[in-house]
């Protein structure tokens, strides 16, 4: 039983991630080194006004998903 629960799970988590755009890239400071532990985030959507946001990691990299049939302006 717990086997299928295990085969369930990473179908759903599938189907989730199916349904989302990616938004990454790299935060870097004027001499283009990334810049570790910065906020990213999306404040208000066009279609909803929730927040997603992440954290850059130790280089600078960073990844939002957004839900698919969501759109952001980013500037």
């Amino acid at each position: 039983m717990r086997r299928y629960t295990i085969i369930l799970f990473l179908l759903l988590s599938l189907f989730a991630r199916a349904n989302t755009k990616r938004i990454y890239g790299y935060v870097v400071d004027t001499d283009n080194r990334g810049i570790e532990y910065v906020n990213v985030y999306i404040k208000e959507t066009l279609n909803s006004s929730y927040t997603i946001g992440s954290v850059t990691n130790k280089n600078g990299y960073y990844e939002l998903l957004l839900p698919e049939q969501d759109t952001a302006q980013l500037t």
